[in-house]
């Protein structure tokens, strides 16, 4: 059984890492309003904006969530930055737009440099094939989230990366990387990742997470009882999951911290606010 110091000492271990977030600058925002029904020529829906809410998303988000327990974070971003509009009415979200807008890179950096690397790819195409290798060559250690989304209709899976040694995706994006719908969770995980000496969690939204190492599986309840949105929930636990993965903690562990990530994350509206230190230890305390 773990103990609460014991998580406490991890988690303060992580001012001493020194890591890379690499991955796509995406901008969200929310417009609430409300529907005033039909338009009287065409059969579309018409949208009343009121008022709009703007936050930093992919790879900004993940530094964000680690900037208070890590003192240095880098970023390294480039190509396209992508804005996410999402119309709201009473908490519900009825449609959403994309808008790429052409940005200037990042200054380059040597991935060798950082203990740990963490890449966030979200699938707009701007880490090609190219930047994949690089990073695969050079990192010292890769914390794997690749996510699919409207934007990339599922054809962005993990199977683009030949190295890695720590995945962190959702049960939908396995199902899409292993092409298998129906097929019992764990069995899957087993399947997939048999013989592969690496750390994997698997996130469930409701239900929890399912976290594999060495050739065994621990599932984490999820621990969210408010939940306002579940749009960066995902990043938030592989945010803070990265690190432990990295300090090669328990599987046990990487599942509580992660849940507790999570259930942060969903009790505000997408990326208002980031997992902080204090939301953390306090609900360390309570559990």
């Amino acid at each position: 059984m773990m103990q609460k110091q014991e998580i406490l000492n991890y988690i303060d271990s992580f001012k001493d890492l020194n890591i890379l977030a690499i991955g796509e600058t995406i901008i969200d925002i929310y417009q609430y309003g409300k529907t005033l029904g039909r338009a009287g020529k065409f059969p579309v829906v018409t949208f009343q904006g009121e008022t709009e809410e703007v936050y930093d998303g992919g790879i900004l988000a993940i530094k964000n969530h680690l900037k208070e327990f890590c003192k240095n974070i880098d970023i390294y971003t480039w190509g396209n930055v992508v804005y996410k509009k999402r119309y709201i009415q009473d908490n519900q979200k009825l449609f959403e737009t994309y808008k790429y807008e052409k940005k200037i890179k990042s200054k380059k950096v040597n991935i060798s440099d950082y203990d740990l690397v963490i890449i966030a790819d979200f699938g707009h195409g701007f880490i090609d094939k190219q930047v994949r290798d690089r990073i695969q060559d050079e990192a010292n250690f890769i914390a794997l989230n690749v996510q699919s989304n409207s934007g990339n209709m599922g054809m962005s899976t993990i199977n683009k990366y030949s190295k890695w040694d720590y995945i962190c995706i959702d049960e939908i994006e396995l199902r899409l990387a292993c092409s298998n719908q129906f097929e019992e969770l764990e069995s899957l995980i087993y399947e997939r990742f048999n013989g592969i000496n690496k750390i994997v969690s698997i996130t469930e939204s409701k239900k929890g997470s399912h976290v594999y190492k060495n050739k065994r599986i621990i599932k984490s309840p999820s621990l969210a009882k408010e939940i306002v949105d579940t749009v960066g929930a995902g990043d938030a636990y592989f945010s803070l999951t990265s690190p432990l993965a990295y300090l090669d903690c328990s599987e046990e562990m990487i599942g509580i911290v992660g849940n507790i990530a999570g259930a942060i994350a969903c009790s505000y509206q997408g990326n208002k606010y980031y997992v902080s230190k204090k939301r953390i230890l306090e609900m360390i305390e309570t559990l």
